[in-house]
């Protein structure tokens, strides 16, 4: 039984060397400036401002042709918004929000073009996971606290 794993290991490894120009491995990184649109009618005193945040993931690539090839890529990436008072006989109020996910985008990559110049198509799905939501900042007092998922709120923008 031992044997059979060894033989089956060996073989996969010897697969994977044998296409390891196949393989193509990366990092992303990048900044992001989030907006949040919303319906302010009644809450005509409310500022709701733009907030930045990061992504930063690992990319991988598996090219099976010339033009063919299929891309994942693990991602924590940061969305947020700011929200204040603009009233001036209300009491201070700043409030920052942040949202952190997990993402997981898996696409089908494809190529054309030429070697002086060449385009890509990337079509595929994602999935993601809502890790947490904090909000910083001063309601008439001073606090950092964890916030429950607000559907609308929270994915009305699906990518930066």
């Amino acid at each position: 039984m031992k044997l059979d794993r060894l033989i089956a290991l060996a073989g996969f490894l010897t697969i994977c060397s044998a296409a390891s120009a196949q393989w193509r491995a990366g990092i992303t990184a990048g900044a992001a400036n989030n907006t949040l649109c919303l319906d302010t009618q009644y809450q005509y005193d409310w500022r709701y401002d733009d907030r930045q945040g990061v992504t930063i993931g690992l990319t991988g690539q598996y090219d099976f042709t010339d033009w063919l090839a299929l891309r994942t890529e693990i991602l924590f990436q940061q969305r947020g918004y700011t929200m204040r008072r603009t009233e001036t006989y209300s009491a201070e109020t700043l409030l920052r929000y942040r949202d952190n996910y997990l993402v997981l985008p898996v696409m089908a990559s494809f190529s054309f073009g030429g070697n002086a110049l060449r385009g890509f198509l990337n079509a595929g799905v994602e999935g993601g996971y809502w890790l947490e939501s904090r909000c910083k900042g001063a309601l008439q007092y001073a606090g950092d606290e964890k916030e429950e998922l607000n559907v609308k709120i929270d994915f009305l923008d699906a990518r930066d």
